[in-house]
């Protein structure tokens, strides 16, 4: 019988009960948010199209050097001037990253020692076919292309 009427005891514990039962579904359901939420880092949406160059203005591109070789493969811009980024996430201590031209001279020759992670120059190019290799995975192979 003691059941049927509940205590002020019983109620409070009841109450209780239910109150710490609220906060930790609403804190769950904040976190599954969060966890949830696509960021644009993950996000499937296509990126944005760059704004046009002003005049004065340099653009810039990014090479990103990994375990497999170079990301992106290739790229195709404008010639002249621009700031060329290739970062190294490739693990390895030490990269020897060449910039050589379509008749096989080589422009540049950058030494990527332990603990320097990119190289970053600004490059003005005239319009033809380049690449960039790494002297010691000769099929690591990064295909620039400068148009007028």
């Amino acid at each position: 019988m003691r059941l049927l009427y509940p205590t002020s005891r019983n109620l409070k514990f009841l109450f209780l009960f239910i109150a710490a039962a609220v906060l930790i579904i609403a804190v769950s359901a904040i976190g599954a948010r969060t966890w949830y939420t696509p960021t644009a880092k993950h996000s499937l949406a296509p990126p944005t199209l760059a704004r046009p160059l002003q005049a004065g203005q340099v653009g810039s591109e990014l090479i990103t050097c990994t375990a497999r070789g170079f990301e992106p493969t290739q790229i195709t811009r404008p010639a002249g001037k621009f700031l060329l980024t290739v970062n190294n996430s490739s693990e390895l201590r030490t990269l020897t990253l060449r910039l050589v031209n379509g008749s096989g001279q080589i422009l540049r020759e950058k030494q990527l020692a332990a603990g320097k992670l990119n190289w970053r120059e600004l490059l003005d190019l005239e319009s033809g076919s380049y690449t960039i290799t790494e002297a010691n995975h000769p099929d690591w192979v990064f295909h620039l292309t400068l148009s007028n």
